[in-house]
């Protein structure tokens, strides 16, 4: 038996077999397709930018696109480690931001997400919010996994190329 199934068995969680992205994202899918990846992790911890894209699209009009997942926009809210709030800058957006979260995230109140959505849609830009039922923290389930990868993907290549060129092939 393999021995990370053996210690997430002791560690007392579910192991499922089926689709797995590293990073979430799918960074070896846009590598493929001749994309950069960058994965800033400034905190050393298992969080890949979440919280880093809420702030950064608040200070830089430098990017085309961007993607929050599980971010803590609002650090007047709840207490942080990174001890900033992108909403404190949100008039100065400009990049399309998407918002993918789960609804049933614990570590990430939902009313993070919608804060940042409405901050942004009251502003008009170009913003899209998705809750994924009976999600946490990290995704577990097959479909909702695919299809975040998939709005993930034809966001970036929207606002990156003009339009999806296609698929993603599972």
């Amino acid at each position: 038996m393999d021995k990370t199934l053996v210690a997430h068995r002791r560690a007392g969680r579910r192991v499922r077999d089926g689709f797995r992205l590293g990073g979430l994202e799918g960074g070896q899918v846009w590598a493929n397709n001749g994309r950069a990846v960058f994965y800033p992790n400034p905190r050393g911890s298992t969080n890949y930018g979440g919280d880093m894209t809420a702030w950064v699209i608040t200070q830089t009009s430098r990017f085309k696109a961007a993607m929050v997942g599980a971010g803590l926009p609002n650090a007047k809210t709840l207490p942080l480690s990174l001890g900033r709030s992108a909403m404190s800058h949100i008039d100065k957006v400009t990049t399309p931001t998407l918002i993918l979260d789960g609804a049933q995230d614990e570590r990430v109140p939902v009313g993070q997400a919608q804060e940042l959505y409405r901050g942004l849609k009251d502003r008009g830009k170009a913003t899209e919010l998705v809750f994924y039922p009976r999600e946490g923290h990290g995704f577990t389930e097959y479909y909702h996994q695919q299809d975040r990868m998939q709005r993930i993907y034809d966001w970036v290549t929207k606002y990156t190329l003009g339009a999806p060129d296609k698929t993603i092939e599972q």
